[in-house]
């Protein structure tokens, strides 16, 4: 049976927000790093960071001292990057993994000072 307009925007719906329930939990994912800063003078590692305040994980890469933005290839020196080295993710899925475990914790610290605020309102 053909569905009309209505109802199909109403399946839409009921799919969409079945996903977001779903999307609602809290997952065992970690934000551990796995990809330590190299010991070498002179040495690049690559993997994937995250960046909580964009929501978005990126290609990384890191030395002793410096780090930065995409991957470093054929032993070139990289013509920008940030102080201090740091630890990677080693694949994209835990980079992402990652992000969404810190993503949680963010949106649950909004949510609990929005429920305090309610409890002072509901005290009054």
């Amino acid at each position: 049976m053909a569905m009309n307009k209505k109802e199909k925007e109403q399946l839409e719906n009921a799919i969409r927000l079945m996903a977001v329930n779903r999307a609602l939990r809290w997952s065992d994912y970690g934000a551990d790093r796995d990809v330590g800063v190299p010991h070498g003078t002179n040495q690049y590692v690559n993997g994937w960071s995250i960046n909580i305040y964009s929501c978005r994980v990126y290609k990384s890469w890191s030395s002793t001292v410096t780090h930065g933005y995409g991957w470093v290839e054929n032993e070139e020196i990289p013509r920008s990057a940030s102080q201090r080295g740091i630890a990677q993710y080693s694949t994209e899925e835990k980079a992402l993994k990652a992000l969404r475990h810190c993503m949680e914790m963010k949106f649950a610290e909004a949510l609990y000072e929005i429920d305090k605020q309610i409890l002072a309102i509901n005290e009054e």
